[in-house]
């Protein structure tokens, strides 16, 4: 009876620091992965693993569930799968724990593009799935399931840009003004085209510094 409930309480605590284990190591480790907000290339990846497995003042590494490495025993085996008219070879994996399967998971998809993802806008955790990289889910807002987290999210990272972007908030404003008047017909079409063009290469000199932005914003705004 009491090698029994050792055993027991062996896997509960396996199973707890797992938990926490996913919740510090796994979040901060992910958290540098997303650092450029794209996905990274296998050797980006690889250097983003080396450092922050050498980097230990962020968890101290006292305990093994501050460190970013599996649980319990796992096996890796290759089995052969029918599929309809083919036969294709498969890996086939046995877990002693859910930290084994966790650390398993996890670099796989870090292979594969499919990588967990925190959204900036409801602050809950989604899987990216190798399709365009975004820092927002797709779960609906609370209050308007007519609207996604990324629907809001992506309108939100563009107006904090223009907002602290001199340059593109001139221009925004700029181009507002100008769609209104060709909008209400005094700017045909045509005229408006050219205007845009001119404003887009106005724009480029800024950034370039071929003009000042005093001189940019007067131009613009013509």
């Amino acid at each position: 009876m009491n090698r029994r409930l050792k055993a027991l309480a062996e896997e509960y605590r396996t199973f707890v620091e797992d938990c926490i284990r996913v919740k510090t190591v796994y979040a901060a480790f992910l958290k540098k992965i997303h650092y450029r907000n794209e996905y990274l290339h296998a050797e980006e990846t690889a250097e983003i693993f080396k450092l922050f497995l050498e980097d230990k003042s962020g968890h101290g590494f006292l305990r093994t569930f501050d460190e970013l490495a599996p649980s319990g025993n796992m096996s890796q085996t290759f089995v052969p799968l029918v599929i309809e008219d083919h036969t294709i070879m498969c890996e086939k994996y046995r877990f002693g724990t859910i930290g084994g399967f966790l650390y398993i998971d996890l670099f796989k998809g870090l292979d594969n593009h499919f990588l967990p993802r925190k959204c900036g806008l409801c602050g809950r955790y989604f899987l990216l799935e190798a399709t365009a990289y975004s820092a927002f889910c797709t779960r609906p807002v609370k209050g308007n399931k007519k609207k996604t987290c990324r629907d809001l999210g992506h309108r939100k990272t563009y107006a904090d840009k223009v907002n602290n972007d001199p340059i593109l908030l001139t221009y925004t404003k700029s181009y507002k003004a100008h769609y209104a008047r060709y909008m209400k017909k005094r700017m045909t079409q045509a005229e408006f085209r050219v205007w845009a063009d001119y404003a887009l290469e106005l724009r480029g000199k800024a950034y370039t510094k071929e003009l000042s932005f005093k001189v940019y914003e007067a131009k613009i705004k013509e």
